[in-house]
């Protein structure tokens, strides 16, 4: 037997995943192509320190209606881009590495690049615990630490030529989801998610956008599934409840 959630929860994936990739290369699919200058263009999540010099902001927040019905547990998932910054060495004759502006090959040329490995963040709560104060303690915080990795490239021969180097930086971050139950004939309730970039920027660290994108959050976007319940439209509630929908708040997202 199958997962009925994790169903609906890999079909949303394959729609989202229009959205999370693009800006990740635009046609023509090349480094050098002017349309690839300006990377990373959607759900950018930077860290606070960074926020007044990039025009990228550091919180993201949804909020939606949702009748629970015979559903009793959040199920939610967060989704993003953690960039990978790949550089390009070369095997020197003393068997050392040397970092080089591309290594040719006979079949490609290899080339620095930042490349974005998907993350994600997973919470599984009961709805009763998200209301009131015991929201505050239902934080969901990650840590992902830097990291180095290294590829060897091998020639046609299959001899090692080079190596491909793979810089991760520390990324830090919260989840904070809250339920409220709002007053009307019909058992409603007001879903709000934010996403918040917590990562600390390094002493030294230059303030710029390309800088800031190494420790940011990219695509962010949310999954939610609440089994036995429903989720209402935004654009277009039914009548009773668009007043309710018409409070929703949302920051750089929209729900659907």
């Amino acid at each position: 037997m199958g997962n009925p959630l994790e169903d609906r929860f890999e079909q949303a994936r394959a729609v989202a995943d229009a959205v999370l990739f693009e800006g990740y290369v635009l046609y023509p699919y090349r480094a050098s192509a002017a349309k690839n200058q300006l990377r990373w263009q959607f759900g950018v999540l930077v860290p606070p320190a960074w926020t007044a010099t990039t025009g990228e902001h550091a919180v993201q927040r949804t909020e939606c209606l949702l009748e629970p019905r015979q559903g009793d547990r959040l199920h939610a998932e967060l989704r993003f881009l953690h960039v990978r910054r790949r550089t390009v060495e070369r095997l020197d004759p003393g068997g050392g590495y040397t970092e080089v502006p591309e290594l040719e090959l006979p079949d490609r040329v290899l080339v620095p690049w930042d490349e974005g490995h998907e993350e994600r963040v997973l919470i599984h709560e009961p709805l009763a615990q998200l209301t009131g104060d015991q929201a505050s303690v239902h934080a969901v915080r990650f840590d992902l630490p830097d990291a180095v990795e290294y590829e060897p490239v091998t020639d046609e021969e299959g001899r090692t030529v080079g190596r491909l180097v793979r810089h991760r930086q520390r990324l830090t971050g919260e989840l904070r989801p809250r339920v409220e139950e709002l007053p009307g004939p019909y058992r409603v309730l007001r879903l709000t998610v934010s996403v918040h970039n917590t990562t600390v920027a390094p002493e030294d660290a230059v303030l710029d956008r390309d800088t800031a994108l190494a420790h940011s959050l990219i695509g962010t976007h949310l999954l939610f599934g609440v089994p036995g319940g429903r989720f209402l439209s935004l654009t277009d509630p039914p009548e009773w409840a668009r007043p309710a929908a018409a409070s929703c708040h949302n920051d750089r997202t929209w729900p659907v």
